[in-house]
């Protein structure tokens, strides 16, 4: 399944992003957060639902998961041009994607 917003392409069985034909260097985690979101980016998404999804359950650090969030969020002149933002929200720790 490929993926595409903006510029870029997300190859799912690849496990590949691409800006054009430029390869971008993602770390396997943040690959499968950036596809996770881009596939659930009509709804919100709970922090419950990124651990079930991305980390198959596992007790993940506060920490781990604000890394590989902010890693999505990279600054925009490398964020992916379809990634605008990708807002949490405090009280319910959601986020929506908005590709």
């Amino acid at each position: 399944m490929v993926l595409a917003f903006g510029d870029h392409r997300l190859d799912i069985k690849r496990r590949e992003l691409r800006r054009g034909t430029e390869l971008i260097d993602l770390e396997p985690k943040v690959f499968d957060l950036l596809a996770f979101l881009v596939e659930q980016r009509d709804r919100v998404v709970s922090k419950d639902d990124l651990l079930q999804e991305v980390w198959g359950g596992r007790i993940v650090s506060e920490s781990a998961l604000t890394t590989r969030i902010n890693a999505v969020r990279r600054p925009p002149a490398t964020r992916p041009a379809g990634l605008q933002r990708l807002p949490t929200s405090r009280r319910s720790r959601y986020c929506r994607s908005s590709i």
